[in-house]
């Protein structure tokens, strides 16, 4: 993905799953921590071609779109989704 004349950046596509999920919580279980080079960078999610989680790792930012039941799932996985608020 070209970002402007001087900057192209890898975009990578991946399938996620409970094996992928395992993979990433096996790195961290903060958001905050997703960043390059060792971890995936402004990692998203989408579900029925909607965002479900978007993610700026090095603002610490998100932006999860989750119904009740979906949250307190995240929360059982023992993520943080509110960066210890």
């Amino acid at each position: 993905m070209v970002i402007d004349r001087e900057k192209v950046v890898e975009v990578y596509r991946f399938v996620f799953n409970s094996d992928s999920l395992s993979i990433l919580l096996n790195y961290s279980k903060s958001i905050g921590d997703w960043q390059g080079p060792n971890l995936p960078e402004d990692i998203t999610f989408f579900q029925d071609h909607k965002m479900w989680l978007g993610t700026v790792g090095h603002e610490k930012m998100s932006w999860w779109f989750l119904t009740d039941e979906e949250c307190q799932e995240v929360r059982n996985m023992g993520i943080d989704l509110f960066g210890g608020a």
